[in-house]
């Protein structure tokens, strides 16, 4: 039964009028993403980019510029060194830093593969979580048509940011097309992902920040994502008859939730429905029994729901769910053996870039390395070898030649039991 409580309800509106989001782009790819959440008007989702390039910067719309490492490049970009992007963010810590103060949450998008965001974002979810915010991350990956190298510096970037953010929200390179179409042309491929990474920002806030029926505040969000590890997201608008299912089968086909599947080992799920003064509660149930039919049975669910006038006759379905399985970053024959390549002529990179695991332990869901039980050691028995006697050849059936009782086929030092000196190749008798 829901009751109405009075202190918790208050507490619930005050985080919600004084929760803060911060968006930071790091590198060329996350400045370029941030661009399009610049471009709308919420003084609660401050806009930060962050790079070394001054050019770049100099173009962003963000609230907020932060140049890094100009001491280091002399304003130029990271010129695809992770290591030099990641001196860059440490160079600059502070300014990192005044960037996230006062924050609840933030949110960082960033396109792993080249430099400065590889190497810099792992330093400034660092400063984030050390500010206590809820620290979340957005990531792309290259394209497939790219330098290898590229793909290997983001394979092992993704990883480290995996560790140090409380959930990661990762679009595989094998999506980009799904998501655009054949025929798209490359803005509409970058404007597609920088609108899929704004989607996201802008669900969450509206999340924890409505105010309906059944209310989620910024502590249920902390509570489902803090540490979640690698999660998926997926939200569907629809409207007119059908809307409530129409909706929830868009959510559960985003290129993130990849049609529902992550639901099947997902830890928690966190439901939002938002709709008209026209929603009806078999619509919620519409929607929450197809949920559950996706998701496992031992699966939390936190649910809320709203009614907003401008979405008379209209569904918003969001849905994210933690601890998914952990997405494969698939490669083909063909990029293993360019990849094998890349690192082949590039020892630099290989001496910093695991690809596997260390001995003794093993990928758990969310991507961090857990020790293996030992396995008892097993005793291998050596067989004998089926190995034939040396033959003499044509002297074989003959009778040895002997000289006073002395097989004379023998070589002298065996016959006369002669110990050879390792030194000089003498015997200390014949010495």
């Amino acid at each position: 039964m829901y009751t109405f409580d009075g202190v918790n309800e208050a507490r619930r509106d005050r985080e919600r009028e004084e929760c803060m989001v911060r968006v930071l782009g790091v590198g060329g790819a996350g400045c370029n993403a941030v661009n399009r959440l610049a471009m709308e008007s919420n003084e609660r989702i401050g806009t930060v980019a962050i790079n070394m390039d001054g050019q770049v910067l100099a173009s962003s719309l963000a609230d907020r510029k932060v140049q890094i490492g100009k001491q280091i490049n002399n304003g130029l970009g990271a010129g695809g060194d992770v290591v030099k992007g990641q001196k860059a963010a440490m160079s600059d810590i502070l300014l990192i830093e005044e960037a996230i103060e006062g924050a609840d949450i933030v949110f960082i998008v960033v396109g792993l593969g080249g430099g400065t965001g590889t190497g810099a974002a792992p330093e400034v979810i660092r400063a984030a979580r050390n500010a206590g915010a809820l620290v979340l991350v957005f990531a792309t990956l290259p394209f497939r048509f790219e330098d290898p190298k590229r793909m290997v510096k983001a394979r092992q970037g993704f990883n480290t940011i995996q560790e140090l953010a409380d959930a990661v929200f990762m679009v595989p390179n094998d999506r980009w097309v799904d998501m655009v179409g054949t025929g798209a042309t490359v803005l509409e491929a970058f404007r597609t992902i920088d609108d899929l990474m704004a989607q996201c920002v802008r669900s969450l806030f509206r999340i924890i920040t409505a105010t309906g029926i059944i209310n989620l505040d910024f502590g249920d969000l902390r509570a489902v994502l803090h540490n979640a590890g690698q999660c998926a997201f997926g939200t569907g608008l629809a409207e007119g008859e059908g809307r409530a299912a129409a909706a929830t089968e868009m959510a559960l086909g985003g290129p993130l939730l990849r049609k529902g599947f992550p639901l099947q080992t997902a830890g928690s799920l966190m439901v939002h429905i938002m709709g008209g003064p026209d929603l009806a509660l078999t619509q919620i149930e519409e929607v929450m029994d197809t949920i559950r039919q996706k998701a496992s049975a031992q699966a939390q669910i936190s649910f809320g729901a709203c009614v907003d006038e401008g979405f008379q006759n209209r569904i918003l379905v969001t849905l994210i769910a933690t601890d998914t399985a952990p997405v494969d970053i698939p490669l083909s024959h063909l990029d293993r053996a360019k990849e094998k390549n890349a690192l082949a002529s590039d020892r630099g990179i290989v001496e910093n870039v695991a690809l596997t695991p260390p001995p003794g332990t093993v990928s758990s869901s969310r991507g961090r390395l857990q020790k293996m039980a030992p396995h008892p050691a097993k005793v291998l028995n050596q067989e004998l070898l089926p190995l034939e006697q040396p033959s003499h050849g044509i002297f074989d059936p003959g009778d040895p030649t002997t000289y006073n009782d002395q097989n004379l086929d023998l070589p002298t030092y065996l016959r006369r039991n002669i110990a050879l000196s390792r030194k000089n190749g003498l015997s200390e008798a014949d010495s």
